[in-house]
């Protein structure tokens, strides 16, 4: 008898991702759920207008050190949903227990549905800054499989950094693409494999000169992944940059704006008052979808455009009341959207004080009110 495993190509992250979230509110959602559980006062939706319209989703929840990062935030799928343990006392900051809203463990994933690129920087109560640069777009390529994209990453002390961090990242990032690969045919590619297995069957053969034909080999092969696909794209529509060329373009030429992370600052600078350190999450989304481009920039439209009305119903009607407005003691936590154009004037389009709440419920004439007794099925390490 034989037997075979799976294996995963690189789409498959585009199919968790964009491909199961229905809209941008819903994507927005998750990744508030994502700030909630990691025990945030504050989570907040910020997009910022200028040439390349950015957004960020920022707390000052518990964080994360770059091993989590690595063997968690980067792994699809992880058990720490399911297994409802409550994080330690350290990570909770005072408050009470709050019971797990993200369930499946790929609500990450939803950045990709509100702009191609991902530059996430995080800090636990305790550590330095570490930080992550994804382009999703990396994942579109049904001729990779995921082992053959790297997500480039590092540590770093000093929030003022994050420019020359994200273009670090961003020269790093490109370095996907293989551009400097010759460009073999796929019986090229099959000749050079047969040549280095029997190198390694070889004894006498050296151990660098192995791994430096490995490294040609995987250069080669998806220098040659990128062709296909291009050559796919080029036949949909000839007008239209590829996918490689959106990549290599977009790594050329964005500037990370200090700007975007100016109001996650003011969250780390609460956290580090009344925690003693800083601490939180800030996810910059670079090159936002229509729907969040709009709400920064409506260009034309009126203010009652219908387009322009309908986006920010459906966002607010979904992220309204996203914990219970009728026991906020409970909670200690706040949301907001504000979006903030090119000369820094802020339109704010919800908060947590937006939403039918209990003053409110106390005005009416008859009221019913009733204590629901429940179990929190948490486990405290």
């Amino acid at each position: 008898m034989t037997s075979i495993s799976f294996r995963a190509s690189a789409r498959t992250i585009d199919h968790l991702g964009k491909g199961q979230i229905a809209d941008t509110p819903t994507a927005v959602s998750e990744l508030w759920k994502n700030s909630y559980d990691a025990y945030a006062r504050n989570v907040a939706l910020h997009t910022f207008d200028g040439p390349i319209q950015c957004a960020a989703i920022i707390d000052n929840g518990c964080g994360m050190t770059l091993s989590q990062i690595i063997n968690s935030w980067l792994v699809i799928g992880t058990n720490s949903k399911t297994k409802k343990v409550a994080l330690p006392e350290v990570d909770r900051f005072g408050l009470n227990l709050r019971m797990t809203q993200g369930e499946k463990g790929i609500g990450r994933l939803s950045a990709a549905f509100l702009a191609p690129v991902s530059f996430l920087v995080t800090k636990k109560i305790s550590g330095k800054f570490s930080a992550v640069l994804i382009d999703w777009r990396l994942f579109e390529n049904p001729y990779l499989s995921l082992r053959d994209i790297n997500v480039p990453y590092t540590e770093f002390q000093d929030i003022s950094d994050l420019k020359s961090i994200c273009s670090k990242l961003l020269t790093e990032l490109k370095g996907n693409l293989f551009l400097d690969a010759p460009l073999l045919t796929e019986d090229e590619i099959d000749r050079k494999q047969a040549i280095l297995d029997e190198l390694e069957k070889n004894e006498t053969s050296k151990y660098k000169d192995i791994v430096s034909r490995k490294l040609e080999i995987q250069a080669s092969r998806i220098r040659y992944a990128w062709n296909l696909l291009s050559k796919d794209e080029k036949e949909i529509n000839e007008d239209i940059d590829t996918t490689e060329e959106q990549i290599e373009s977009f790594c050329c030429e964005y500037k990370f704006d200090d700007r975007c992370a100016h109001t996650w600052k003011e969250f780390l600078k609460e956290s580090e008052l009344l925690d003693g350190s800083s601490h939180g999450t800030g996810l910059f989304l670079l090159d936002v979808n229509r729907e969040l481009s709009l709400l920064t920039n409506r260009g034309d439209r009126s203010v009652d455009n219908f387009e322009l009305v309908s986006i920010r119903e459906s966002l607010t009607d979904t992220l309204k009341a996203f914990t219970d407005p009728f026991d906020k003691s409970a909670y200690c936590f706040t949301y907001e959207i504000k979006a903030f154009a090119e000369d820094w004037a802020e339109t704010t389009l919800l908060n947590d004080f937006d939403e039918f709440g209990y003053e409110i419920f106390q005005l009416l004439e008859h009221r019913v009110e009733a204590q629901l007794m429940k179990k929190v099925g948490l486990k405290v390490q």
